[in-house]
């Protein structure tokens, strides 16, 4: 009963990261005073976003996943489980 309690703690953990990530990536662009690639939080590309931009904000939208991958070691063993429990 304890394991979903951690994985449910851990993905809220990644979707505070994910958001400041935005932020970050959002304040990035109003200092440097570059157009802001998105609309309305992601739904959306402006028109004339080349495909290198794209792949470039993919990428810096993973690192929180990658750092939390890194640091919960034991999240391997916390998804397994709850994807076991799920399915029996």
């Amino acid at each position: 009963m304890n394991k979903p309690i951690i994985f449910i703690l851990l993905m809220s953990l990644m979707t505070i990261s994910w958001v400041l990530m935005y932020f970050i990536i959002k304040a990035y662009y109003r200092i440097n005073n570059i157009r802001f690639t998105y609309e309305k939080w992601y739904l959306n590309w402006k028109k004339g976003v080349t495909l290198r931009e794209k792949l470039i904000l993919y990428a810096l939208i993973q690192v929180p996943l990658g750092i939390m991958l890194m640091i919960f070691r034991p999240l391997y063993d916390v998804l397994d489980d709850f994807i076991f429990c799920i399915i029996s």
